[in-house]
């Protein structure tokens, strides 16, 4: 469910909101905890997805699979979370959203 609204997240859609509610407290706690690498990246991305057209990068099947990799990846590397498990969820996510990119 979440990835078929993945690729509308450069619109003031669900997934923008959901994104930016998430966030949130990480940005909160980058504050709190003068993490500034964190705060920049994640400034980083909120003023990308801001500024990008709907249906330009967002909608590449590219992105589709290779950012919800980028956050797959540091998950499998330093939790004890079975691998099968995150991955599963992993290509359910680029399901759903290579299924609304195409329908």
């Amino acid at each position: 469910l979440l990835g078929s609204i993945f690729p509308d997240i450069d619109i003031k859609s669900k997934m923008q909101q959901m994104f930016l509610l998430f966030i949130s407290p990480i940005f909160l706690t980058g504050i709190i905890y003068q993490q500034w690498i964190l705060l920049s990246i994640l400034s980083t991305c909120v003023i990308f997805i801001t500024f990008i057209k709907h249906r330009s990068l967002t909608h590449n099947i590219w992105f589709i699979i290779s950012i919800p990799l980028v956050v797959v990846l540091p998950i499998l590397a330093s939790t004890n979370i079975k691998q099968h498990v995150v991955m599963m969820m992993y290509l359910f996510f680029v399901f759903g959203a290579l299924s609304h990119r195409f329908l």
